[in-house]
């Protein structure tokens, strides 16, 4: 199975060093099968398109003069994509990290 997702995103500082972000797009996921028929093997591939979407939230600390680091939650999710032999897909991943920014 492979997911692609493309998005147009926007962050916001409510005050120094808090952020939120979220954002919108299309997404595709592509699911390929290899079935054999007899002696015959054949490679099944179909794709289909959604609706994609993230929203998260960080922090920034300042460690040095021109350097933070930046805890952060994000959700990713994708939703109206169908299949015909196995239904709909919606995935949501949710990730945690620590970002370092240097500016």
């Amino acid at each position: 199975e492979f997911r692609r997702v493309l998005f147009r995103s926007a962050q916001w500082y409510p005050r120094q060093g808090l952020f939120f972000l979220a954002g919108v797009g299309g997404s595709s996921i592509r699911r390929e099968q290899d079935d054999e028929f007899g002696s015959i093997a054949v490679t099944v591939t179909a794709e289909d398109r959604g609706l994609g979407w993230h929203i998260g939230a960080g922090y920034e600390f300042q460690i040095a003069e021109h350097a933070a680091l930046a805890p952060f939650a994000t959700l990713f999710g994708t939703s109206g994509i169908k299949f015909e032999d196995q239904g709909t897909f919606n995935s949501n991943v949710f990730t945690v990290g620590v970002g370092l920014v240097v500016n």
